[in-house]
């Protein structure tokens, strides 16, 4: 055994010789598809993190201090609504509007962003996964309405760009609580990418990309998935357990320039305990 690996350590430092160029260029391919991997990791943690609590309630105070607004309007329990529906379905990438309408003497409120994790369309805080918690205001930056106890937010990025996604989006405020449901189709194409996660577990996030976009989409009930792209060409496929569903599992499974023409089965991502 130790001659075998000698012999293979005396052909590698061999063939470096011989070929220093080749050598050179398949390190900066490897260092170089590194780093895309990582600053995708990056960009979509990024994408679904939440502004601070307390960032927004510093720029409330700053707004207005103890000098709360009038309102206009009343309404005695808080209600939530989706693109103006209590549930609704959008196509990936496609924005989509809430409005929230607060309950009397209440200025603010919190949304929670759930993963429906037994695809009922119904909020189980036992069974489905919150994924993200935001803190919203009357009248704040991000807050389109200009009536006052209504808040109207435009999502424009984020869980909106994730196919295959079934979102529950829970409104509470001093009033009581409400939730919408909304899910995310994926755009059909002729050029697909599709495989399986393993142990079987929905919403993990898996992601193609080339050098200018990337298309994202999440595993269903089973653990499988199909990605659809825009085009044919090489793409970098990664999967992400962004929302720790399988309690810090991971997987080594990389795929790098893949050629997707029309489509690609069987690529599959096994996830392991550290």
């Amino acid at each position: 055994m130790y001659k075998r690996l000698t012999m293979i350590c005396l052909l590698i430092i061999l063939f470096s010789i011989l070929y220093p160029e080749e050598v050179t260029e398949r390190t900066n391919e490897n260092q170089q598809r590194t780093a895309t991997v990582h600053k995708l990791k990056k960009d979509i943690t990024s994408l679904f993190k939440a502004e601070s609590r307390e960032k927004q309630f510093d720029w409330w105070d700053e707004k207005w201090g103890n000098n709360i607004p009038e309102r206009n309007i009343k309404k005695e329990t808080i209600k939530i609504l989706v693109n103006g529906k209590d549930e609704n379905s959008i196509l990936r990438n496609e924005q989509f509007a809430l409005r929230i309408f607060l309950s009397d003497d209440s200025y603010s409120a919190i949304l929670n962003f759930w993963v429906d994790m037994d695809f009922n369309g119904k909020l189980n805080k036992q069974v489905d996964s919150r994924v993200q918690q935001q803190l919203i205001s009357d009248n704040d930056q991000v807050d389109e309405s200009k009536t006052r106890g209504q808040i109207l937010i435009t999502v424009e990025e984020g869980f909106n760009q994730v196919s295959n996604l079934h979102l529950l989006i829970q409104a509470v405020d001093n009033g009581g609580e409400d939730v919408v449901f909304l899910s995310v189709l994926p755009v059909r194409t002729e050029y697909s990418i599709s495989g399986k996660i393993e142990p079987d577990q929905p919403f993990i996030l898996i992601i193609a990309a080339n050098e200018k976009d990337k298309w994202m989409t999440s595993s269903d009930e089973t653990g499988s998935y199909q990605i659809f792209v825009d085009k044919p060409g090489e793409y970098i496929v990664q999967s992400f357990d962004i929302w720790d569903h399988l309690e810090n599992m991971y997987t080594n499974d990389d795929y790098s320039d893949l050629v997707v023409d029309p489509g690609i089965t069987g690529i599959d991502f096994h996830y392991i305990e550290p």
